[in-house]
Parts: structure tokens; sequence; C-alpha cells
């Protein structure tokens, strides 16, 4: 690969040269040959080889030299710091949203993927609802309780007007389309219509996400309006006119388990703009498979 790309013979130990490739593993091998040492001879005092590898695995070791994160501890190289960020999503994927019931780890996720993408955030924020915060416990508050909510989230929508314009991806924990849902389910009649038409008045100039991210967890059996927002929720994302990757977080929840979360990561790579659905089994390993629309696993 480096003769392809022009390198020619070594005249020199730190010259100047068009590509530079090493191999730093392969996976616990350790050889001394003329032409190829394992591990590298040199992976153990360097922080710009260390630490993007420990990003891959944080348990990983080093044959015959031990743990990376202890060798990292000790390098010669401590200024060593990141350049540009680790990982790369498709660049017309500016505004990203992850989705999915509550307690799957939303928030949790999009604090992570903005710091590995070097991303803007907008969180929808667990401040109190003062029209639920009263002594009956909000009875009979269901319309000023969503227009609360939806007021909130396009303040936060609206902060990409004032955004680090150097940032090219944003991430945010809700989506104004399922808050949609949320006020079908909690509003009857004319009180949904009141409700709607501020909706409809405040999300039009606002942008839509160019990629939802699912989250799946299946409903607790007895718990029906779960149920039914779960159903309304895969009805919208088949539909939804940019792309979407459904995650199974039942089996493997990339908010909470490093190898899921990885996984994600290599699939957020791989994923195309542009009305694309796909699905990712984090327990299963590989990248994102395409769905066609009939077959989605969306609940």
């Amino acid at each position: 690969i480096e003769r392809r790309h022009g390198r020619a013979a070594e005249r020199g130990r730190w010259e100047s040269r068009p590509l530079d490739l090493d191999l730093l593993l392969w996976g616990a091998l350790a050889r001394a040959g003329e032409r190829l040492t394992l591990p590298h001879p040199g992976l153990h005092e360097r922080a710009f080889a260390l630490g993007p590898l420990l990003e891959l695995d944080r348990a990983l070791e080093v044959p015959g030299k031990g743990p990376a994160a202890r060798l990292l501890e000790r390098c010669a190289w401590p200024e060593a710091r990141r350049e540009a960020p680790a990982w790369q999503l498709p660049e017309a994927m500016r505004l990203v949203a992850v989705e999915g019931p509550p307690g799957c780890g939303k928030t949790a996720l999009c604090n992570r993927l903005a710091a590995d993408f070097d991303g803007e955030l907008l969180l929808e924020g667990a401040s109190r609802n003062p029209f639920l915060d009263r002594p009956d416990g909000g009875a009979g508050a269901g319309l000023a309780a969503r227009l609360h909510v939806l007021t909130r989230r396009v303040q936060r929508l609206g902060r990409l007007e004032q955004a680090d314009l150097f940032r090219a991806h944003a991430f945010m924990d809700f989506t104004l389309a399922a808050g949609d849902l949320e006020a079908q389910l909690a509003l009857d009649g004319d009180e949904y219509d009141l409700w709607l038409s501020v909706h409809t008045r405040l999300a039009a100039p606002l942008p839509r996400p160019d990629l939802v991210v699912l989250l799946q967890e299946a409903p607790a059996a007895d718990d029906a309006p779960a149920a039914e927002f779960a159903a309304r929720a895969g009805a919208l994302f088949r539909r939804w006119p940019g792309a979407v990757l459904a995650v199974d977080a039942a089996r493997a929840s990339p908010a909470r388990d490093e190898d899921a979360y990885l996984r994600l990561l290599l699939a957020l790579g791989e994923l195309e703009a542009g009305g694309r659905h796909f699905f990712l089994d984090p327990a299963g390993g590989g990248g994102p498979t395409r769905l066609e629309a009939a077959g989605m696993a969306l609940h």
C-alpha cells in the first residue's frame, strides 16, 4: 500500500514520506522478526497511539507490557491530544435526534455522541413542569402541561441559530414529532386541536432531524399507554422522510454497554443520508442492516 502511494525505498529513518503505515497489534500475538515485530516496539510508550486504541477497547492489554490504560499513564508524551473527532458522520447528517421510551438512556447517549463527534448538545432538560407540580397532581392541566413541554423543546431547538458554526453536528434527546404522539395520548378533542395549532405554528420554521437514532425496548405487558406510544412511534418512524437507525436496546443498550456503544459508533460511520432506514442489533455485531419498509423492526 505504501509503494502504491509513491513511497520509495528508505534513505533515512526519520525522512519525510508520502505514507507511513504501522501494524501495532495482532490480538495477543507476540513475535520479533527481521521485518515485523508485534506488538509495535514503541507502542507502549506512545500516547498518540495508546489513546485512540483505548477508545476502541478500554480493557486492552499490550502483550508483554500490560494494560494499555496503565501504560498510557506512564507515557513519555502526556501532552498528546486529539486534533479532530475520533469518529465521522456523513456531512449531510447535521442534526441527530435520539428517541425512545422513558428510561432507555436517550440523554446519556446524546452526551456521549456529542463528545465523540465534537457536536453541539441540545438536551430537553429535566426541569419541573409547573402545571403538574400542584397539590392536585396536575388534574385538569393536561393542555397547559403539554404546551409547557412544547415551548421548552422549541426553545432548545432555537438554540441552533446561536450554535457554534464550527461544529458540524448537533445532538438532541427529543423530537417534536414524538411530542405530537404524546399530546395525542394525553389530550382529547378540542384540547388536542388547540395544542396542534400551536405546535404547527411553532414547529414550521424549525429544522427536522437528518437522522433519528431510535432506541427500542419492549414495554411491560401491563403498561398499555407505553405499548400504545411504542406502536404509534413505530408507525411514525417507518414513514420518516430522513434516515432512521433503529437500535435493539433491549438486548444491549448503547447507553449502558461499552461493546454496544462501539458497534453503534461503527454503524453511524456506515450510514447513508436521505430517507433510508437501518436496523442495528448491538448484541449481534456487524454494521447496520438496511431494512425494507415492511420489515422494519419498529414496535
